[in-house]
């Protein structure tokens, strides 16, 4: 993969301070997955559940390798990974949506580390 997309991109520069940027990207680039839409959704993950922290983007990284899924459902599903089976309601869906579109449009509280600093 030669480049990131371009939410990709703007995630890890909001995500993670400038001076760590350049080694953060170097590791979503490092992806293999079969599909760039793939690719892109684990790297949002990733960069979401790290926290601007660059080791953990290693292991999540290599986590994803592993299985994705581990990946993508707390980034993306975190109340319903609280859950019991059975007990996720419409409500928790909705707002488990709602938070990642927030943090994708950057409308999250609380999150700029990167370029904005």
């Amino acid at each position: 993969m030669d480049h990131l997309a371009s939410i990709v991109l703007r995630k890890l520069q909001e995500t993670f301070p400038v001076d760590l940027q350049p080694a953060a990207e170097a590791l979503l680039r490092s992806g293999e997955m079969t599909s760039a839409e793939g690719l892109h959704r684990i790297q949002l993950a990733a960069i979401r559940l790290s926290h601007g922290d660059l080791e953990r983007l290693t292991e999540l990284m290599s986590l994803a390798r592993i299985d994705y899924r581990d990946v993508l459902a707390p980034a993306e599903f975190p109340r319903q990974m609280r859950t019991a089976p059975g007990t996720i309601t419409a409500e928790m869906v909705a707002a488990d949506r709602a938070e990642y579109d927030a943090w994708l449009e950057g409308t999250e509280p609380g999150e700029t580390k990167g370029a904005a600093q």
